[in-house]
């Protein structure tokens, strides 16, 4: 039996690419070569990821905002008519695995309901016989709903090498600011600006942040003097 696609991404929900950046992504080298080639459907590293932002998005559906929480409702959004999806018969076939009814308001925060919708979802989604031909697959579940569920387990988001990148970025970026802020209340002028500026590289950001330290040093001097002006 050849392995559906959903199974094959890791992604058991077949959550489409978008600019949610979800934990557990596979990047381009950690593809296998089956997965290289997918552009629709999200590729993640393990299968606990594709089941932890499927659960994601299911509480989204449940947020106050939206109240999408009921199968119904749910599946309305989550596979549409209008992708060439069976609503009806998706709705039916989650409903009598998971023994809710269709409308049963369900709460989208509590552990065993996401795990019964899930499964129920993943059987729509990947057929039941893979499903049941993926001997792990209810460990995967329950490791996916761990990544939310369990405060004690701490497993990275990401790779060493994505959160150092990652912490890097929003250091350039915060350091940004500070220039832009030194700049517009005159600690600086342009041209120390744009010296600065040509530093900013994931390569030197401790140059960066001593020049940051530097810079909001300015900025802390000049609103202790201006509050002295003001007293006097």
């Amino acid at each position: 039996m050849t392995t559906p696609r959903g199974l094959r991404n890791n992604n058991p929900g077949n959550i489409k690419i978008s600019d949610d950046q979800w934990k557990g992504l596979a990047l381009p080298q950690e593809r296998t070569p089956e997965q290289v080639g997918e552009k629709v459907f999200c590729v993640f590293r393990e299968m606990r990821y594709g089941v932890r932002a499927m659960a994601v998005q299911l509480r989204r559906y449940g947020m106050e905002d939206r109240r999408w929480n009921t199968i119904k409702k749910i599946i309305a959004h989550y596979a549409p008519g209008s992708d060439n999806n069976d609503e009806a018969a998706y709705v039916k076939a989650v409903a009598t695995d998971t023994g809710f009814s269709a409308t049963d308001k369900l709460d989208l925060t509590d552990r065993e309901t996401l795990r019964k919708l899930i499964m129920g979802m993943c059987k729509v989604e990947n057929g039941a016989d893979a499903i049941k031909a993926e001997t792990t697959f209810e460990k995967d579940v329950d490791a996916g709903l761990n990544l939310l569920f369990d405060p004690d387990l701490i497993l990275p988001a990401k790779t060493p090498r994505e959160m150092t990148i990652a912490s890097n970025r929003r250091t350039a970026g915060k350091i940004a600011a500070g220039i832009g802020f030194a700049l517009t209340v005159g600690l600086i002028d342009q041209v120390d600006a744009d010296k600065l500026t040509t530093l900013f590289t994931e390569e030197n950001v401790k140059i960066m942040v001593y020049f940051a330290a530097m810079v909001w040093g300015g900025v802390e001097t000049a609103i202790s003097n201006t509050a002295k002006e003001r007293k006097t």
